[in-house]
């Protein structure tokens, strides 16, 4: 153990004796803690409050066999259903400035008497002794962290806590991890390392730690990763968190780590595609990509495959080559824009008459996609003669690219739409007007609104109403937030809306005295907006006159 305050003795603590076994002399000795108390500070445990993790530990030696087995199953379930990410988070609230923060249940107790003798507690399992080790690694008195960070190395599948103990702010304890990692990872399940990689990462980025000591545990993990890892590791790491898996891959790319059997077993496993994207260009670098691997890959299900070995071959062979052209029907955009910048790059290509030339095929909905990009408005009529197609998908492909294509000056369209019966039409003429910024007469949208008010396209009406920029809005808008039908999501945007008030726009005697009407009208549903609004409408009456 370390010694740094050998010399400074710890105040007393004004908790009662310590139980730290299951003697029922000391238990008669100790005034009643409420079950309530233990009970709601689990409740709030598990409920995301991570800093009752070490208020739960302190009193955990405070109260008897029954108690401390109900401490100890809600650390475990904290822990166990804890991703990477949120046990980061763990660790850190555990340890930071909100630990003191005031707990209505428990009080904070000391624990330098504590005995973590493992045969002292033989009423829990080897698991939920465990959980209050690691929970004990991040406790503030330093000879207990200690303590704890030794005892929990008996057991398996605690690497993470010894990593981050690496960089602890006390020198000794920083030493005792390393040396602890230096016993345990030469001999643990290969498995732990692997899980454990992403809190192994975060050190790359901390500053206490020690260099050498670092470069040490990195080279045992390397060598035993590299000699070690197969597909089995692969397939137990295929059930944890995405963040958990792109970080082991990241990790073993950048080190050189998987063979290339693991490597195209990972391409073909793992189901997220940025990860894939990963993998295989790593393979490609490292072992080149031969004339069997490009069809191997350029026929993959997954886009971001079949974009990086087009990418790759590219690069290769600074060059376009036969059959290329067939990508340029691709399902996927990213692989049709690489096809179509290298063939317009080494070849004569036009992708716009390309896209012209595919239209009333069968590629006709990848064609109306593509001309969003290389067409002009010269094409928009081409375009809008495909909106009235029965195909459903080819009739909203033309709709979003004519939107892009004409811009504001497709607004009679793109009404015409939201009015649409189909909701699928109407949904892709609202995104289209949304993202060029059209704005309509308030009193049409008004109207139209109430024509669609029970139908599945009603709400967009609202949201019109909603990014006008106008006072004339206001007293459309107050009657609907005055109406207790609507969703509250709506009613949500509809108050933010209220809220945003120009007070650069003038307003008239007359709009200003209909106005504080309709507000009058409703003033009991609107609490505080009816003075705020009422202030606001002076003043832009004032600045108008």
């Amino acid at each position: 153990m370390f010694s740094f305050f050998k010399h400074k003795k710890e105040k007393a603590s004004p908790a009662p004796q310590l139980i730290v076994h299951t003697n029922k002399e000391y238990e008669k000795k100790l005034p009643t803690i409420s079950d309530w108390r233990v009970k709601a500070s689990v409740e709030e445990l598990l409920s995301g409050k991570y800093t009752y993790a070490q208020l739960l530990l302190e009193n955990f030696f405070y109260v008897n066999a029954d108690f401390q087995n109900i401490i100890a199953k809600s650390l475990l379930q904290m822990l166990n259903n804890l991703s990477a990410k949120k046990w980061y988070t763990m660790s850190d609230a555990c340890r930071g400035s909100e630990y003191y923060s005031h707990s209505n249940y428990l009080m904070i107790r000391g624990v330098s008497q504590a005995d973590l003798t493992r045969a002292e507690y033989p009423h829990l399992s080897d698991e939920e002794f465990s959980a209050l080790l690691c929970i004990g690694t991040f406790h503030y008195n330093g000879y207990f962290r200690e303590e704890c960070l030794r005892k929990l190395a008996d057991y398996n599948g605690h690497l993470r806590y010894f990593y981050i103990r690496m960089n602890d702010w006390v020198k000794e304890i920083r030493d005792a991890s390393a040396e602890i990692l230096k016993e345990l990872l030469p001999r643990c399940p290969l498995y732990d390392i692997v899980r454990d990689t992403s809190i192994f990462e975060m050190l790359h980025y901390t500053h206490r730690r020690s260099e050498k000591l670092f470069g040490e545990i990195l080279s045992i993990i390397c060598a035993r990763i590299k000699n070690e890892l197969t597909d089995e590791h692969i397939r137990q790491l295929l059930s944890e968190e995405p963040f958990a898996r792109n970080s082991f891959y990241r990790f073993g790319c950048q080190n050189s780590l998987f063979s290339k059997e693991v490597l195209e077993y990972i391409i073909e496993h793992e189901p997220l595609g940025n990860c894939k994207e990963r993998v295989l260009m790593h393979k490609l670098s490292s072992f080149g990509c031969s004339e069997s691997d490009y069809d191997k890959y350029i026929h993959h299900k997954c886009p971001n495959v079949r974009y990086t070995v087009l990418l790759k071959k590219s690069e290769e062979l600074n060059n376009a080559w036969d059959g290329l052209e067939s990508l340029l029907t691709d399902k996927a955009s990213k692989v049709r824009s690489l096809a179509a910048f290298i063939m317009k790059k080494y070849k004569a290509f036009d992708p716009r008459e390309f896209c012209l030339g595919l239209l009333g095929t069968e590629n006709t909905s990848i064609a109306l996609i593509d001309l969003g990009t290389y067409g002009t408005k010269t094409d928009a009529e081409t375009v809008k003669s495909f909106i009235s197609s029965k195909k459903i998908t080819i009739a909203r492909k033309a709709l979003h690219t004519y939107g892009k294509l004409m811009g504001t000056e497709g607004a009679d369209i793109y009404w015409e739409y939201l009015c649409s019966d189909d909701i699928r039409m109407s949904t892709e003429a609202y995104r289209i007007i949304s993202s060029n910024r059209v704005l309509y007469i308030t009193d049409s949208i008004w109207n139209e609104y109430h024509l669609h008010a029970d139908s599945s396209n009603g709400k967009y009406f609202i949201y019109l109403l909603c990014d006008q920029t106008d006072w004339d809005r206001m007293k459309y808008l107050i009657k609907l937030y005055a109406d207790e039908s609507l969703d509250e999501t709506i009613k949500e945007k509809i108050s933010f809306s209220l809220r945003r008030r120009n007070m650069y726009k003038k307003l008239s005697a007359e709009a200003s005295d209909e106005l504080i009407s309709v507000i009058s009208e409703h003033k009991d549903k609107l609490g505080k907006l009816y003075d705020e609004l009422l202030f606001d409408i002076s003043k832009a009456r004032e600045y108008g006159t």
